[in-house]
């Protein structure tokens, strides 16, 4: 059932590089379309699946993965959490795999939760943006869970974080925000580490190129080419790696 009233918090803790979470509306900052905030839980699940079978906004261009599921800085929301449900009940009704967006890693064990209530395969699951966490031992006990996860923000190091809602009346002039700061060298150590601990297959870490500038952080953004997938022998905007570290593939279809 739906956390209530309000929303679930994190137990595990944010780490003391995260600020508090915010109590705002929408907790990942995006805005929801009216339809989506009315939809119940069997209405949103519905709609997946024909996303998935039928095909999107009455064409027949059928989706191939359900994501990206997306929850909150430190907590997930009431929107959030029925999206989320829906989202795995398509998943388990329609085989897809299913991808979710965690806010810097915050709130990935209590995601997984709520999947595994719902009977999703964990081995088809990918739970992205763990790369940016600031604890390792939380990242591992993701890993430990037999998902997939995402190191999927490579090339981008810095985040301005605003800590509280706007105001109705601004004062004009600088914004005061927290940034937050997770260094490439660091998610490559990570992603040694997490090869050379363990020697089991089923967790996908994945690189998406930095290459093009992004239109919130113009000037943030690394230089680097896409990727070539040696089990392809193609150009790929993501490429995953085993947990033994040889190359399995591209994309979603390792999933």
């Amino acid at each position: 059932m739906l956390a209530a009233p309000g929303a679930r918090r994190s137990r595990a803790g944010l780490g003391p590089s995260l600020p508090p979470p915010v109590a705002a509306r929408g907790a990942t900052g995006v805005a929801v379309p009216a339809w989506a905030v009315e939809a119940d839980l069997n209405q949103m699940t519905q709609r997946f699946i024909a996303d998935a079978t039928v095909g999107v906004a009455g064409t027949d261009v059928r989706i191939g993965i359900l994501g990206e599921q997306a929850t909150g800085l430190g907590v997930i929301t009431p929107h959030e959490e029925k999206c989320l449900r829906a989202a795995a009940r398509a998943h388990v009704d329609t085989g897809l795999a299913l991808s979710t967006h965690t806010t810097h890693g915050t709130m990935a064990l209590e995601q997984l939760e709520i999947l595994g209530e719902e009977g999703a395969d964990l081995q088809r699951v990918l739970i992205g943006h763990m790369g940016t966490h600031p604890d390792f031992d939380y990242v591992r006990r993701v890993v430990d869970s037999g998902v997939h996860i995402a190191f999927d923000t490579v090339g981008k190091q810095y985040w301005d974080l605003r800590v509280g809602p706007l105001r109705t009346r601004m004062p004009e002039g600088e914004f005061t925000k927290d940034a937050y700061f997770r260094a490439d060298a660091t998610r490559a150590e990570r992603i040694a580490r997490l090869v050379a601990e363990d020697t089991r297959t089923g967790s996908c870490l994945l690189r998406t190129s930095p290459g093009r500038r992004s239109t919130s952080t113009p000037t943030r953004m690394g230089s680097g080419a896409t990727p070539t997938c040696p089990a392809h022998s193609q150009r790929c905007s993501a490429t995953t790696a085993s947990r033994r570290g040889s190359w399995t593939g591209c994309c979603a279809p390792t999933l």
